[in-house]
């Protein structure tokens, strides 16, 4: 699985892990795109 993620803070008003997550499962990509709130 890949793994890919944005770092930063804050993070709660990105929609990048629920929008990429869905993407990769609908396109049947094995990946994981996680935020990392520093």
């Amino acid at each position: 699985m890949d793994k890919y993620g944005l770092i930063g803070y804050p993070l709660g008003h990105s929609f990048s892990k629920n929008y990429f997550n869905e993407k990769f499962e609908n396109e049947g990509i094995d990946a994981q795109y996680i935020n990392f709130e520093i």
